[in-house]
């Protein structure tokens, strides 16, 4: 089974976000800040295949989210969805990082394909078509 952190503090979005990928049925693991996601992902005890994570957030901000995972669980792919999608330093800074960025006004659209154009849905039983 696979298991996605899933950091994001406002929980009409995270539940739009367990929906989707609800035909999957991965385990979705909420943290609703960025400092719970950060210790989560550095407690090497937890299972996690996926992360995905919210660009502004109390305690800590999707950038640490990322510089966590990178450093602690390197080859795990993450993803950063954000109402700030459209500002063009986010923009730069997640094509410099190689992270996907998804709108959150264009989750419904665009976070599957995200997911599937990196590889993430693989464990889920989905696959990019050749």
């Amino acid at each position: 089974m696979t298991t996605i952190l899933l950091a994001e503090d406002y929980e009409d979005f995270a539940a739009r976000i367990a929906t989707l990928l609800k035909p999957w049925n991965p385990i979705v693991l909420l943290e609703l800040d960025g400092l719970s996601a950060v210790q989560r992902i550095e407690d090497l005890t937890v299972s996690i295949d996926l992360v995905i994570t919210d660009l502004t957030m109390p305690r800590r901000t999707g950038w640490h989210v990322i510089e966590a995972t990178r450093f602690h669980r390197p080859l795990i792919p993450v993803v950063m969805q954000s109402g700030e999608a459209g500002d063009e330093w986010v923009k730069a800074e997640t094509a410099r990082l190689g992270v996907p960025l998804v709108p959150k006004w264009r989750l419904d659209e665009e976070l599957l394909p995200a997911l599937l154009a990196i590889g993430a849905l693989a464990p889920l039983g989905l696959h990019r078509s050749a």
